[in-house]
């Protein structure tokens, strides 16, 4: 689901929620239909996209446009550049290791826009355009759910037929919290690369060639010195393998930012001291197999701002901030076994490691 940057967007937190639908058995066949041409639509531009080497939107939607509307008797306009979108979107990051053109599957959901959708918020009916009309259609869904779609502003939509059912998942914006000065105050602090850090007071902490001992700022230097000392130590590996990879180590020791260190993992009894809390890996170094460090941070500062900006004191701010938000980092934290075996500890580990590697690959080639 693309959820585009508009001025609502830009002061609220994007979200969805998940209704789902009770057509009448036509109204089903119609929905159903509106995939499958929908899904064969993409397919086929995606193949045009792939012939011509045209993979920009504006680009392809002047190569495509027209020979999808006459090869597709009933795809609309709108769906038609609804689907120019999504393999324009499809091509976009992965285009460089793709073998062949992207095929999107038959059932796969399909997206609505503002155009291709309309509300009776009162009547919870839904219109949705299909190859053979538009169709009204109920839809019933969480209390919590219809209370935000009520309310917030709507964004795009997908389509999704699982096992028979029908649900309509609906990007909405989250209302941005009232900002309130706090009592006491408090100080925001920016990491970033060129620069250590930022202070919402304007204090810039450089990262160039930091003076001083160790003790004192000097320890940044440390730092990137043992970095240098680390990617000594790579070069100067002679084994087949480091021989193969001896370009992607050039492409790794030429980074700015190269980063080697044991893999590891801090866990928090507190997020907060005095006036400074922390969000983010900072607070949370979620499991490496969850994938959710950007959903924690996102969730984290967004529940920071809200209590920031609904307590008098900044303490009971942060109280209720861990309190909500632990739960859901504590689980995310737990690392399984399968990161484990792939990270050991000893020669053992790694001896048996590599051997089911290399099994796996038997395995498959054998197949």
């Amino acid at each position: 689901m693309a959820i585009r940057r508009s001025a609502a967007k830009r002061h609220g937190l994007p979200s969805v929620v998940q209704l789902r639908l009770t057509p009448t058995p036509t109204q089903a066949g119609a929905l159903a239909t509106a995939i499958q041409v929908c899904n064969q639509a993409a397919t086929y531009i995606s193949r045009l996209a792939w012939q011509q080497r045209t993979f920009p939107v504006l680009d392809l939607h002047r190569l495509a446009y027209h020979q999808a509307r006459a090869h597709f008797g009933g795809l609309g306009a709108q769906a038609t550049v609804r689907a120019i979108a999504r393999v324009a979107g499809a091509y976009a990051n992965r285009r460089a290791t793709k073998k062949r053109a992207h095929i999107f599957r038959p059932h796969g959901a399909i997206p609505y826009d503002a155009r291709l959708m309309t509300w009776n918020r009162d009547a919870r009916i839904v219109s949705l355009w299909t190859p053979a009309g538009r169709v009204h259609i109920s839809y019933t869904g969480r209390e919590e759910d219809l209370k935000a779609l009520d309310t917030l502003p709507v964004g795009e939509a997908d389509l999704i037929c699982r096992k028979g059912v029908w649900l309509l998942q609906v990007a909405v914006t989250l209302s941005k919290p009232a900002v309130r000065e706090p009592v006491c105050g408090f100080l925001g602090v920016d990491q970033g690369v060129a620069n250590l850090a930022v202070t919402s007071d304007g204090a810039v902490l450089p990262g160039r060639a930091l003076p001083g001992p160790i003790h004192d700022n000097g320890h940044v230097r440390a730092l990137r010195e043992r970095r240098y000392r680390q990617r000594r130590r790579l070069q100067k590996k002679g084994t087949s393998a480091a021989r193969r990879v001896s370009e992607l180590l050039e492409g790794a020791l030429a980074d700015p930012d190269f980063y080697f260190d044991a893999l590891s993992q801090a866990r928090l009894p507190s997020w907060s001291k005095g006036r400074v809390a922390l969000v983010g890996d900072a607070a949370y170094c979620a499991s490496p197999a969850s994938g959710a460090g950007a959903e924690l941070a996102v969730v984290g500062a967004y529940r920071l701002a809200e209590e920031l900006a609904g307590a008098s004191d900044h303490r009971v701010a942060f109280r209720r901030y861990e309190e909500s938000h632990r739960e859901l980092v504590n689980r995310k934290q737990r690392i399984g076994p399968n990161v484990r075996m792939m990270v050991p500890k000893n020669h053992l580990g790694m001896w048996a490691r590599n051997a089911f590697a290399t099994s796996m690959g038997l395995l498959s080639r054998g197949s």
